[in-house]
């Protein structure tokens, strides 16, 4: 799909610098499909590395289904994080947050997030590069364009009969070294944390 069908009229909740970063990215990378990645099967020896542990009183099939079924729009819907938009390659189609049908996760979906951090320049771009239901392990990775490289594995594993521990690791590399030994470990953890708190409360307390 070509970028120039992103309809950002539906997205007139996000400040204009937003919309204005979006469209000027979009200008160098005209076609979604074939925005670039890394893979953990990439050399990352030269990158950052961050690993957190997540336990949730929940069962382990009910915290993968809600993980790989949710609404973006309800999953990144905090004062750090706030899903944009998303395109789903296999029917090729974008998905806003006003969308009310919701196609489940699948392998090459795009998601689009705004960073309220530091203004309008934080806007990531991830793709799903793995999804295996039988291993409960997910793969994302930073789309090119963006400030930062890296990838991101989700490993679901059962710890009894109603609880479950969730691995998050991180890889990141930017262009300034400092960024990478300060900045991206701490805001990292803090946006990681609301996205796996919103997750864990709903579970829970759900």
């Amino acid at each position: 799909m070509q970028t120039e069908n992103i309809d950002y009229q539906r997205l007139n909740k996000f400040p204009p610098k937003v919309i204005t970063f979006l469209e000027k990215r979009f200008k160098q990378n005209p076609e979604l499909s074939k925005l670039r990645t890394l893979h953990l099967g990439d050399d990352l020896t030269k990158y950052g590395q961050q690993s957190e542990e997540i336990l949730i009183e929940s069962s382990l099939d009910k915290v993968w289904t809600l993980y790989t079924e949710e609404h973006p729009s309800k999953t990144w819907s905090g004062p750090m994080v706030n899903f944009i938009f998303a395109y789903l390659p296999k029917e090729d189609k974008l998905m806003y947050p006003s969308n009310e049908e919701h196609v489940k996760l699948q392998i090459g979906s795009q998601f689009y997030c705004w960073l309220n951090i530091f203004g309008p320049r934080l806007v990531i771009g991830m793709k799903l590069l793995d999804l295996d239901a039988d291993r409960k392990y997910m793969e994302i990775a930073y789309i090119e364009g963006g400030l930062y490289k890296g990838v991101q594995s989700l490993q679901f594993l059962e710890e009894g009969e109603n609880s479950t521990k969730l691995i998050h690791k991180s890889y990141f590399k930017s262009d300034a070294a400092w960024r990478d030994a300060t900045l991206y470990p701490f805001f990292h953890r803090m946006t990681v944390g609301e996205f796996h708190r919103n997750k864990k409360r709903k579970l829970e307390l759900g």
